[in-house]
């Protein structure tokens, strides 16, 4: 094996070793996604990232599609930046690869998720395994809770099997790796959709975050690609050094004349031998 292509394998090595291993995150703006013949609206301002948001007008069957792709097979949390503007307003339904829990207030075949926004005015208990819930204040606080403040709220359902029903429980989605869809569809009008995250760090947390967390963790991959990158730059063996190669100098013009006297010299004596050896016979 050439001594090159060790030293190279050996880098890739490095490069590997030095690389952390960093969380599968899906980053998706909601107006990307591919809307239905009952299209939702796409606003814009009030601070969404992208400046530009989705919501529904009605509790209709408004519907917009997704695909994306999950490179590592595991569970999963879904985030969702969301606002609402009361109890009312504050909930969409959601699909995965065309299934999910079987809710009472579900849509169709009841296989769509639902979140929502914490609502005081209602009875509900909340699950005690969700570790993203807010405080017991900001839940009770309108003003902290709705219009025009964003929430990030993890994917949730609520369980109305038990009394009282309870809600925001936790989903925890397992993926395969490779392509999978969400469809969206509204519940409750005027629900505003701005952002989703998909990831299989359970402990990540948008709502520690200021500003928009794609950005925050496209900068956080590229510092530490390039660290990684220098560090086995670092580790990698230096290359032996390859012998000069010599050049024979070019003949300057002063030796050409004596190569083509000599030349000139051994051709004459030739030819005068060769005649001699002819009147000889």
């Amino acid at each position: 094996m050439k001594k090159g292509f060790v030293i190279f394998l050996t880098f890739l090595l490095a490069f590997a070793l030095a690389t952390p291993a960093l969380a599968d995150m899906v980053f998706i703006e909601a107006e990307s996604g591919v809307q239905s013949s009952s299209p939702m609206i796409i606003g814009s301002g009030l601070g969404a990232f992208n400046d530009k948001y989705i919501y529904g007008e009605e509790n209709s069957y408004e519907i917009i599609n997704y695909e994306f792709e999950i490179k590592e097979a595991g569970d999963y949390y879904l985030w969702f930046r969301l606002m609402g503007q009361g109890d009312d307003f504050n909930s969409f339904f959601v699909m995965i690869d065309g299934g999910g829990f079987n809710q009472n207030d579900g849509y169709g075949d009841g296989e769509y998720y639902t979140f929502d926004m914490w609502e005081p005015s209602e009875g509900y208990d909340y699950s005690d395994s969700n570790p993203f819930l807010p405080s017991l204040d900001d839940h009770k606080n309108p003003d902290w809770i709705y219009n025009p403040n964003w929430h990030w709220i993890p994917l949730s359902y609520r369980d109305a099997t038990v009394d009282p029903p309870v809600r925001h429980n936790l989903v925890k989605q397992n993926f395969t790796a490779g392509k999978h869809t969400m469809e969206i569809m509204t519940r409750e009008p005027e629900c505003y959709l701005d952002k989703i995250i998909i990831t299989n760090n359970l402990s990540y947390d948008p709502r520690a975050i200021s500003g928009d967390p794609e950005s925050i963790y496209l900068a956080e991959l590229a510092a530490a690609e390039a660290a990684a990158a220098a560090e086995a730059e670092a580790a990698a063996p230096e290359p032996t050094a390859a012998a000069p190669v010599v050049t024979a100098p070019a003949p300057q013009t002063g030796d050409n004349t004596v190569i083509y006297f000599l030349a000139f010299v051994l051709v004459a004596s030739a030819a005068l031998t060769l005649l001699r050896r002819r009147r000889e016979f």
